[in-house]
């Protein structure tokens, strides 16, 4: 534009001499019709009236330009530049489309015409490939680290582009895409508009996106959318084809405008070994309501967003709260919320036969977490499974990651694999694998506290007893005088300390402890099974439910051969196979979740868990990678919480108690997730022993 022109007549300045020419020409290529084409045909217009209206700039020498209109056509714009190049130009400013740029730079390399463009973007028009092109302008990727910035500063994971299906188009969504793939956003949708869009494409591309979850638009469409003083003149020389001549002065005039160093109308104008502009680039961001136009902040390469001094937005609608981004789900389009189709502990959720209801502990839970989300999510629960067996929760998971489902509720363990493909809720019951083994119950008698009392732990109490009466009096004889006198006396001595060493020394108490703890942990177990190791090294069958991850697990983590394993689909047939036993057709113990074994066992008393817990999960909702209602209901429970537990009396905190503050929230935090589990035990614990009803 004037920058532009204005820039290109300083560089003439030197070559005027004494065989100046009368006029200079320059070239100007751009689309007339268009909203930066109209201001720069003005403005260019005006640089030429400017510049030789002073006779001193140019020493008396005419500027001319050569303006050509491309019609936003990359065929009609390449044609127009050779016209421009046949007038015998110094340079050519302006091309406005980078499609145009690259192939007019391509003729202008070998002409040695310098090209400067104040509207071409693409990366690609580096300097290496198109020596003599200059930017004006800020490349795409300098753009569209502002529109990152703004996204970031929103907390906008996703985003739809709408963009015009050209170079310019294309470039610049490619960018912004890089931009935000660093600030762990996306473009989730990409709609392109043709190049000669008109509002009925428009119209079309809105309503397409109406079912996309996102609402945040970035659009990025056309606007429609000293030389003289060496004693030299300007010549040209033949080319081979008689219509283009090559610029004899074009690789002094490319060094002169690659130094160029002065402040025009915009600002300081100094190039870079890339040839692009070097100065700030620096943003407006402009708040559009109705059809007025306010400042809000701006935007820096430098100093990045204007957060501090980012005035308030009003937004579309009328609405002055940030919007969230995205719309989760429509009526039209509800949420498809999986649930297992369990047979077996439909405690935990099921569907009721001849209905359409589902119900269980997860799926009230669910019902109440989403009271907690301040919009309306509309969902329907599908259910997953033939209802014969319990199904495969693997499977299930792995249906959510493939867009089957857009989320699974139920019980539902948080292991490694899955973490994998899916996002998980905060878990809101802890839960790990345990060894459910047989046992014999034997607190029913009132005489087992004396079974250690064997004949020979009495022999071996009244041994030690004397033992250690004599070795008393031997050590205490000589020195001590109460262990002199009649024998009598001596003897009462004697077994007097020797009895205070043995029990108040614990020795009898410890021996008692462990012997009757022996007896009732090794008495009870009626197999072999008394943990993990011996689970693993006893070669016997293992039971495990269906559609549990104990199965993959003892595979693949304790390598337990799957010929031991032993699928089980119901309490009964629990029962059934701990009491057949591995020699009956049965199993030696059975591995399962806690939940699922507390329950078992709640209602069984031959059973028992037999060693520790071997490993730590729990049970959470199931959600699509990056989903952010996964996000919403792990946080909403928790400020809930906080709320309803902060002290209104509380004094205000300042900077040095910030640590503080820190350490108190995560701990809070934990103690929210440790309430919540009780909350579950406590639904539990109701659901077993419901209240009695008033009438």
């Amino acid at each position: 534009m004037k920058f532009s022109v204005m820039a290109v007549a300083f560089t003439l300045l030197v070559l005027v001499d004494c065989e100046k020419p009368n006029v200079v020409k320059v070239g100007c290529v751009f689309t007339f019709d268009s909203v930066i084409g109209r201001g720069a045909k003005i403005a260019m217009e005006m640089a030429v009236e400017d510049i030789n209206s002073d006779p001193r700039i140019l020493n008396g020498t005419e500027l001319r330009i050569i303006m050509e209109d491309t019609s936003c056509s990359v065929f009609m714009g390449s044609i127009k530049d050779f016209q421009v190049i046949e007038n015998e130009v110094v340079a050519i400013v302006g091309p406005q489309s980078s499609g145009i740029a690259r192939i007019i730079s391509h003729v202008a390399n070998g002409l040695q015409v310098p090209v400067i463009s104040y509207a071409a973007s693409d990366p690609m028009l580096s300097s290496v490939q198109f020596p003599n092109f200059f930017w004006m302008a800020p490349t795409d990727s300098n753009q569209m680290a502002a529109i990152a910035d703004i996204i970031e500063f929103y907390g906008w994971k996703e985003v739809i582009t709408i963009f015009s299906d050209d170079d310019y188009g294309r470039n610049g969504v490619n960018a912004l895409g890089d931009k935000l793939a660093k600030k762990t956003s996306k473009i989730s949708y990409k709609l392109p508009l043709s190049p000669e869009y008109d509002q009925t494409e428009v119209y079309g591309v809105l309503n397409k996106s109406k079912s996309f979850g996102p609402r945040v638009y970035v659009v990025h469409i056309c606007p429609d959318p000293r030389f003289l003083e060496k004693n030299r003149g300007i010549t040209f020389s033949s080319s081979g084809n008689r219509n283009l001549k090559v610029f004899d002065g074009g690789e002094d005039l490319l060094k002169f405008i690659s130094n160029s160093n002065f402040t025009g109308l915009t600002g300081h104008v100094q190039f870079d070994a890339d040839h692009n502009v070097m100065r700030v680039s620096d943003y407006e961001i402009v708040n559009v309501v109705r059809d007025t136009t306010y400042k809000v902040g701006y935007w820096s390469n430098d100093s990045g967003l204007s957060v501090q001094k980012l005035k308030n937005i009003t937004w579309p609608g009328g609405e002055v709260e940030k919007p969230r981004g995205w719309v989760i789900a429509t009526a039209e389009k509800p949420l498809r919320i999986a649930f297992p189709k369990r047979v077996s502990f439909s405690e935990f959720v099921t569907k009721l036969n001849n209905s359409h209801r589902v119900q269980g502990y997860c799926i009230d839970l669910f019902n109440e977490v989403l009271k907690l989300i301040p919009y309306d999510v509309p969902f329907r629960f599908e259910p997953f499974g033939n209802g014969q067996n319990n199904p495969n929760y693997d499977e299930l998971v792995r249906m959510v990651a493939d867009d089957v489902f857009d989320a699974a509720v139920g019980d539902i363990a948080i292991v490694t694999d899955r973490i994998k493909i899916v996002d998980f809720t905060l878990p809101f019951a802890a839960t790990g694998l345990v060894i459910v083994a047989p046992t014999v119950n034997l607190t029913s008698s009132g005489w087992v506290f004396m079974k250690p009392f064997t004949p020979e732990l009495w022999c071996a109490t009244a041994a030690s007893f004397v033992i250690i009466a004599v070795v008393i009096w031997m050590l205490e004889h000589l020195v001590n005088d109460d262990f002199r006198g009649p024998p009598r006396r001596q003897l009462r001595t004697m077994f007097l300390f020797s009895f205070s060493i043995l029990f108040k020394a614990n020795l009898i108490t410890s021996s008692y402890t462990a012997s009757l703890s022996s007896i009732l942990t090794v008495e009870q177990l009626s197999t072999c099974i008394t943990g993990l190791d011996s689970l693993i090294s006893s070669g016997l069958p293992i039971g495990y439910q269906v559609g549990s991850f104990a199965y993959s697990y003892m595979i693949n983590s304790l390598n337990i051969h799957p010929s031991r394993l032993v699928s089980l689909g119901s309490p009964k047939e629990y029962e059934s196979a701990l009491r057949r036993g591995p020699t009956n057709g049965g199993v030696a113990a059975i591995v399962d979740e806690i939940p699922y074994v507390e329950l078992f066992l709640s209602k069984q008393t031959d059973f028992g868990i037999v060693g520790q817990p071997f490993t730590k999960s729990g049970w959470g909702f199931a959600f699509q990678k990056n989903s952010p209602l996964a996000i919403d209901i792990t946080v909403r429970q928790h400020n809930r919480y906080k709320r309803t537990h902060t002290d209104p009396s509380s004094p205000g905190f300042s900077i040095s108690s910030i640590n503080v503050l820190f350490s108190q929230s995560v701990h809070n935090f934990l103690e929210f997730i440790d309430e919540k589990e009780e909350a579950i035990k406590r639904i539990f614990a109701q659901h077993e022993n419901p209240p009695a009803r008033v009438n």
